[in-house]
């Protein structure tokens, strides 16, 4: 029996056709578990060692494959994009920190909910709201100072 499909069970778009059973599906894991045990006995870790030390030496004459692999296992795949150039000139210019801002609203969260309930009580008494407003606006200086 072929492992191969025959061109009757495509469409034209090299797509499986509708009702295509498709293929045999991902193995079982008794056979991941045996590929893996197998693998295990034939890769020791001093040979694994040396294929490591192969890819550093690799990564740093500049084989871009050595370095991916190397980075996808040492630091993972990331979770967000870059930022783009005239953000990060911007953020300088601006003289942002998103660690420092990350910490602040941390450390101001708790102040900030103290000063919510109050604000939906008062929201008639616009020199009240303001008079809070201030208020929050001075333990969150104090929130940064302490930070810093």
């Amino acid at each position: 029996m072929s492992t191969r499909t025959s061109n009757a069970t495509r469409a034209t778009s090299g797509r499986f056709a509708v009702g295509n059973p498709g293929g045999p599906g991902r193995p079982r894991r008794q056979t991941e578990g045996a590929y893996l045990g197998t693998m295990m006995e034939v890769v020791s870790l001093d040979t694994w060692k040396t294929i490591v030390t192969a890819a550093v030496t690799a990564a740093q004459a500049g084989d871009h494959q050595a370095r991916q692999w190397l980075a996808r296992y040492l630091v993972g795949e990331p979770s967000t994009t870059a930022p783009t150039p005239l953000s990060v000139v911007i953020d300088t210019l601006l003289a942002r920190d998103e660690a420092m801002d990350k910490a602040t609203a941390i450390l101001a969260e708790p102040h900030i909910a103290e000063v919510r309930e109050p604000l939906s009580f008062f929201r008639q008494d616009t020199d009240r709201e303001a008079a809070i407003l201030a208020e929050a606006r001075e333990v969150l200086r104090q929130a940064e100072e302490g930070a810093s």
